[in-house]
């Protein structure tokens, strides 16, 4: 059977790669066709990509298995992105009236275009959030017309290296696969597992992949930090591994005995674990393992939490990826941090279905990919399934990195002729160029992967040079 109008989304976790096809509903909800993983763990380190050939094979084979089992060609996907060189940072852009004048859209996006502008050595913003403004001595949400003498924006610049952004350019490219959109894992992620009210009354999500922990804290509805963590639940595994046994037996033995947090006091001194026929270690030990390490990533989650929200996060914490599903997780957060409000995110808040056998029981380590499923827009089919070739005969010469993407003014996006910028300036909100879509009359907001489609044409000639750089 062949299936046509779906949505193909592609993350790139900190040790596999996940696609996955399907549909977004009427009623919102999601219906998964297909689902592949492809283990990674000897191209992609924290969730960055460092092995472009490696990595480019594994992308081929999923989207290889995703075509078959759609009997349809893809031909195009959503990126996620994420690892351990994203992080969040404020910017404030600052400007004084002449005289007290009344803040127009136009004054708020050129903040956000020179906001957009800011350098930082060897990273790129890769998407900017508006915090508040400071109009005179009052803080709002919106400003717009309010009349002051002195405006103040304040904004959460997300930030990543640029050599990790380029490199997945690169991969897909190598891998002969279009890129529609590239989205923040992150993001996708807190919109697929987090409630309206979390949000509003303040959260923390955190997600506890195999090597890195990303923390996301909200309050009003408004994310006001994100940060990568180096370290994860791979990270327990591996101390297990000093007990003299492989990675793979040690993730077993986790999953099976592994407690996140235990009374010590009160643990059988007489318990012990096989590690094979002839070895056993005492649950005291292993235990003690697995508890140290575990403290540890807390720690430093506690230790991410800005300072002037610890402590006012009414909506608690949510904790969700393959870390989560460690025993009495729920309760080491609570009884290390001292919180009375601690969720296990197991199932994202859309409601999902389909017949494929690899969603049972998985939805807590797909919560990300589902989210970038639900953000897609545009049908990635590409006809039925007749060729060898990926994506068809037309498509086969693709050169991703050279497409000339939507261009947005009032977004900060580098224009590729600077003598355009002052025209574009100019514009009234609502209106595009000859090239942009338009949607609700409100200009759409460039996504991740143009923006830096249009940075690398910008950069032209030197464009290879970071492409080809080592972490």
């Amino acid at each position: 059977m062949s299936h046509s109008d779906f949505i193909v989304a592609i993350e790139f976790g900190s040790s596999k790669i996940t696609g996955i096809a399907g549909r977004r509903n009427s009623d919102g909800s999601v219906t998964v066709l297909a689902l592949e993983r492809e283990d990674a763990t000897d191209c992609i380190r924290r969730g960055v990509v460092y092995n472009i050939d490696k990595t480019a094979a594994a992308v081929q084979n999923i989207i290889a298995r995703l075509q078959q089992g759609l009997g349809s060609r893809i031909k195009q996907v959503y990126v996620g992105m994420g690892g351990q060189s994203i992080r969040s940072t404020t910017g404030i852009i600052a400007q004084d009236m002449h005289k007290s004048t009344k803040v127009t859209q136009e004054i708020v996006a050129d903040m956000m275009e020179r906001n957009r502008g800011k350098d930082y050595p060897d990273c790129m913003i890769l998407d900017a959030i508006e915090q508040e403004y400071k109009v005179d001595q009052q803080l709002l949400v919106d400003p717009v017309g309010v009349n002051c003498t002195r405006l103040e924006g304040r904004f959460l610049n997300i930030i990543g290296r640029r050599t990790f952004h380029s490199n997945i350019i690169e991969c897909m490219k190598t891998a002969n696969v279009k890129i529609e959109d590239i989205y923040l894992a992150p993001l996708a992620l807190a919109d697929c597992v987090l409630t309206e009210t979390e949000k509003r009354s303040g959260c923390a999500l955190v997600d506890i992949g195999a090597e890195t922990t990303t923390v996301q804290v909200y309050t009003r509805n408004i994310l006001r930090s994100l940060v990568v963590i180096p370290i994860g639940a791979a990270n327990i595994t591996k101390d297990l591994c000093s007990l003299n046994i492989d990675e793979r037996h040690a993730e077993e033995l986790k999953r099976k005995h592994g407690v996140a947090i235990e009374d010590l006091n009160t643990i059988d001194l007489e318990r012990s674990i096989n590690l094979d026929a002839d070895r056993s270690v005492k649950y005291e030990e292993f235990q003690r393992i697995i508890e140290a390490r575990m403290k540890e990533i807390i720690d430093n989650v506690s230790h991410h939490i800005p300072a002037e929200l610890s402590g006012k996060l009414m909506g608690g914490y949510v904790i969700t990826g393959g870390g989560a599903m460690l025993k009495e997780a729920k309760k080491a957060f609570e009884e290390i941090l001292k919180l009375d409000k601690v969720r296990i995110a197991t199932t994202p808040n859309i409601n999902v279905s389909g017949k494929n056998s690899k969603l049972k029981n998985q939805e807590c380590m797909l919560c990300t990919i589902i989210g970038l499923l639900a953000k897609g827009e545009l049908d990635c089919s590409g006809g039925p399934l007749n060729s060898s070739n990926l994506f068809g005969e037309e498509e086969q010469h693709t050169d991703i990195s050279q497409e000339t993407p939507t261009t947005h003014n009032k977004k900060g996006i580098p224009t590729q002729n600077t003598e355009n910028k002052t025209e574009e300036k100019e514009q009234t909100p609502g209106t595009t160029n000859d090239n942009e879509s338009e949607k609700d009359d409100e200009p759409r907001k460039p996504s991740l992967g143009k923006r830096f489609m249009n940075w690398m044409r910008q950069a032209g000639n030197n464009a290879q040079e970071f492409i080809g750089q080592d972490e």
